[in-house]
């Protein structure tokens, strides 16, 4: 009697226990399709958004942002975010190509540009891709670099001598620079070998300097070890007007340079064949800039105003019209969360 007692009571426990799991199972079943049904409505509402143009500006020897802008094509990025892009390579200043219409976005580095904010242009940061330049590095005579004190640029008030001035700590050098305008390149080192300069921070990574810095035994430094500690950050710039009339295509933009730039991390190779498809490049040198980019990836999108510390001293010194300019309203960060 017991036995039958106790077998029953195993019955009944195991027709519970097998209906809850049809039930759990069902459940969960209808929450997958459920959710696998509101992603397809998604996917099929994102499809239906018209595909917008996106005007991006860039300097033409930015290989990194070339490459980007050329994977993501290749990838389907910005067609899955319902864009493209138009490649816009001009000399003219950030501020006028974005004011003029011109671009609708820039990807370059935060020093002219946070400069120009300085001087009342109509400028914001709303994307943060990189902490430093990851193509510029340091190139030097023999010697102790604590005594250098004439640096080339190719230009006063650009780049090359506001990140020379930034890592000049980085590298130990304690006087102050005198700069010397000299053409970029190997121009530059000659003058290097002739003695009317000490050194240079500038774009390095490519073919035709790599083989000279190597040949002569310059001493030189990767963008990581110049830039180390310090941060130049590189990202997207907008203005006011673009945010007023292209506020979506902007946060498409940014979502798709985002995603390209995170996809490199893990598929290094495809990046080095993208860069390549620059002839000036070979394997090794492309290698170089991969490893480079992903040394200055920076681990956030967002753009914060503590990023722009190391360069506001410098910027200062150059003495802008409005030096003490709200930097929280350079800082945009509606575009990323």
């Amino acid at each position: 009697m017991k036995s039958n007692k106790t077998i029953l009571l195993v019955a009944v426990a195991v027709v519970l226990l097998v209906g809850g799991w049809l039930w759990y199972s069902k459940v969960e079943t209808d929450k997958a399709e459920k959710a696998a049904a509101a992603v397809k409505a998604a996917e099929l509402k994102e499809a239906s958004v018209p595909i917008q143009t996106v005007k991006v500006a860039f300097q033409a020897d930015e290989l990194i942002t070339a490459s980007l802008l050329g994977l993501a094509e290749d990838k389907g990025i910005f067609t899955k975010n319902r864009i493209e892009i138009k490649k816009v390579t001009s000399a003219s200043a950030i501020s006028t190509l974005l004011k003029s219409g011109e671009a609708d976005v820039s990807i370059t580095s935060a020093a002219t540009v946070l400069l120009g904010y300085l001087n009342k242009q109509d400028t914001q940061w709303i994307d943060k891709i990189a902490d430093y330049p990851a193509l510029f590095g340091f190139v030097g005579k023999a010697g102790d670099i604590s005594t250098f004190k004439n640096a080339g640029v190719s230009k006063l008030g650009t780049s090359p001598q506001i990140y020379t001035e930034v890592v000049a700590p980085n590298l130990g050098i304690k006087g102050k620079i005198d700069f010397v305008v000299a053409a970029n390149g190997a121009p530059q080192l000659a003058m290097i070998d002739q003695g009317k300069l000490d050194f240079i921070v500038s774009n390095v990574y490519n073919d035709t300097l790599q083989k000279i810095i190597s040949e002569k035994k310059y001493q030189s430094k990767s963008s990581k070890d110049t830039f180390k500690n310090k941060k130049v950050p590189v990202g997207v710039f907008t203005n006011q007007k673009q945010i007023d009339t292209n506020s979506d295509a902007l946060a498409r933009f940014v979502k798709s340079i985002n995603e390209v730039s995170d996809y490199v991390l893990t598929h290094k190779n495809e990046f080095k064949e993208e860069i390549k498809k620059d002839d000036s490049v070979n394997d090794a040198l492309a290698q170089q800039i991969v490893d480079a980019f992903i040394s200055a990836r920076s681990k956030t999108n967002k753009p914060v105003v503590s990023d722009l510390n190391d360069l506001m001293p410098v910027l200062k010194g150059l003495e802008p019209a409005e030096p003490g300019r709200d930097l929280n309203k350079f800082v945009n960060t509606k575009y990323v969360k």
